[in-house]
């Protein structure tokens, strides 16, 4: 009787070799690994960079894996968008929302619904009246189009270190530069493209999670921060990539914008704080709830240093005071994690009313 032999799938055995070839990693590396890992995003490895320092490789946590296909998908995207409210607002992209950095022609070998389904989901809304053939090409289209509009961008990510690859199994490999590796890798991105007059890329390394004025204050003489903990993932996706998106504009435009943030916006609340400490308050509520008030201003540092917003049109009051004075406005994100690190009775709308109280004493300087 000849016994049957079942082979493993390649995937497998390419990771069966990865793993043999691979050496030895040392207990103070495996730390360090391990302290790397973020909430949705576990770290399992680090490389040398050609850039001088460290890669470090990410696969998602099981639980909140949303782009690998599987059954009850669903179930997956539930507990994704879980995590990552009860995480906010140190929120890392899920793996279905970081698909489309990785190489078009690898995703596009992949069947539409395997390679990016809940993406795919919503355009098959959109498009829900044509025909299969009709509307495989139309979602097709709308993927390469996307490609298009970020190819520049994960062609500078590249460069400086950034990678996003997908394995046999469809399972998302995350790749993401230590400091060192980042600021050498932007400089090379400088020498590449001399058209682009790039402006320098100032990062600043943070060990921990740092207290709102600390972070406010960094980002006043900084580019970004960089954890080097479990903040790592959240600095690169939320903040610094960002960063380098706006960078791109050049030198000049972004200079500027960035002047006009920290002078126009930052310094204005902080010196409004500043001198509201220094009259004589009754009721001495601004100094009892002083940490309250830095941490409003910690979420719009975080706010403007994440998306682009040209502040010089707006205006520092029309930009900044119809939120902190109307809870309304706010992300609904932000009472839960106000609740859970004041207590309770603390929500948006108690933190608007320490503005008033702010401005009552002093106008915007």
């Amino acid at each position: 009787m000849v016994a049957s032999v079942t082979l493993a799938p390649p995937w497998l055995l390419e990771k069966i070799a990865q793993i043999r070839a691979t050496p030895a990693i040392s207990e103070e590396d495996r730390i360090d690994i391990d302290n790397h890992s973020g909430e949705l995003w576990k770290c399992i490895d680090k490389r040398r960079s050609p850039n001088g320092g460290y890669l470090y490789h990410f696969i998602p946590r099981e639980e909140y894996d949303n782009f690998t296909p599987r059954l009850e998908l669903e179930s997956y995207n539930r507990r994704a968008g879980q995590k990552t409210l009860q995480i906010f607002p140190a929120i890392e992209l899920t793996s279905d929302q970081l698909w489309p950095l990785c190489n078009e022609e690898t995703v596009l070998e992949i069947p539409l619904d395997d390679a990016v389904p809940n993406s795919v989901a919503l355009m098959r809304e959109k498009l829900g009246n044509l025909e299969d053939d009709e509307l495989e090409r139309e979602l097709k289209k709308a993927i390469r189009d996307e490609w298009e509009s970020q190819r520049k961008q994960r062609q500078i990510l590249t460069e400086i270190g950034y990678r996003v690859d997908i394995d046999g199994r469809r399972c998302l490999h995350l790749y993401l530069p230590d400091l060192e590796a980042l600021h050498n890798g932007w400089k090379n991105v400088q020498r590449i493209h001399p058209e682009m007059n790039l402006p320098d890329l100032n990062v600043v390394s943070s060990a921990g999670i740092a207290d709102d004025r600390s972070f406010i204050n960094a980002y006043r003489t900084h580019d970004a921060l960089l954890s080097t903990g479990k903040e790592f993932v959240h600095d690169h996706l939320a903040h610094i990539i960002t960063r380098i998106d706006r960078m791109m504009q050049g030198k000049e435009g972004y200079n500027k914008e960035k002047a006009s943030i920290v002078s126009i916006a930052i310094d204005m609340l902080l010196n409004t704080i500043d001198k509201a400490m220094t009259i004589e308050d009754p009721t001495g509520i601004i100094h009892k709830e002083e940490a309250k008030i830095y941490c409003i201003i910690g979420i719009y540092t975080d706010f403007f240093f994440s998306y682009s917003i040209d502040i010089t049109k707006t205006g520092a009051l029309a930009a900044i005071e119809p939120t902190l004075t109307n809870p309304s406005r706010a992300p609904k994100a932000w009472d839960p994690y106000l609740k859970k690190r004041f207590g309770p009775e603390t929500t948006f709308e108690t933190i608007a009313n320490l503005w008033k109280e702010v401005r009552r004493l002093v106008p915007l300087v």
